[in-house]
């Protein structure tokens, strides 16, 4: 009586029927699981203590803890808080009674869920440091192929006269290719985990 009373865990002995599931001792602690005290417990069935759909659950796995006659764990959650549970029978002359103790692992399942936050951040961090990589890769590479087509652009332009009707479609494609250009720097920066602030900028000033 005296380790139910003062367990550290929640701890319990109820008796149970096919309907019903009835309190008789429980451990001081279960005040800051339901909100009140224990002596307000003693003798009160689940449905008196427990949401409907929470109540409706905890009587059916004690009476098959009482049927099967086997130890039953299982898994709860209860106002946003995880539990674990194990339920055992005890044959006390003919009544049917059952003993229990639940554990609160809230805060084990939080510190996980934060760990697998925490490792996909990681595992998105490793795929951005590999397209970083990629990125200035291909970036060098198109550069190269831009100062190709640039150099040409220009030296037909050079050959070429401002009158001469091709004139103006090489100005396109030599403005294009800078344009192109400046995106490059930019993938070149993103690689570098350089800061990227594109602003337009008034030459006149």
């Amino acid at each position: 009586s005296q380790f139910i009373k003062n367990s550290p865990i929640y701890a319990y002995i109820k008796e149970v029927s096919p309907t019903q599931s009835m309190t008789l001792k429980a451990s001081d602690n279960f005040q800051d699981m339901i909100g009140i005290p224990v002596a307000e417990m003693l003798g009160k069935t689940m449905t008196e203590l427990f949401p409907p759909e929470f109540a409706a659950q905890i009587t059916a796995d004690d009476w098959q803890v009482i049927s099967d006659g086997k130890i039953l764990q299982r898994e709860e959650v209860l106002e946003g808080r995880t539990y674990t549970t194990i339920k055992f029978p005890i044959r006390l002359g003919e009544k049917s009674l059952l003993a229990g103790y639940t554990i609160d692992l809230t805060d084990r399942v939080r510190a996980e869920e934060e760990r697998e936050k925490l490792r996909g951040q990681l595992i998105q961090a490793q795929k951005m440091e590999s397209v970083g990589r990629l990125t200035g890769g291909v970036a060098h590479d198109f550069n190269n192929m831009l100062a190709v087509i640039i150099g040409f652009t220009e030296l037909a332009m050079v050959k070429s006269k401002q009158e001469d009707r091709i004139y103006p479609d090489l100005e396109r494609i030599l403005e294009a290719a800078h344009r192109s250009a400046d995106i490059v720097q930019q993938l070149l920066a993103f690689a570098r985990k350089q800061a990227i602030t594109p602003k337009v900028i008034d030459l006149n000033r």
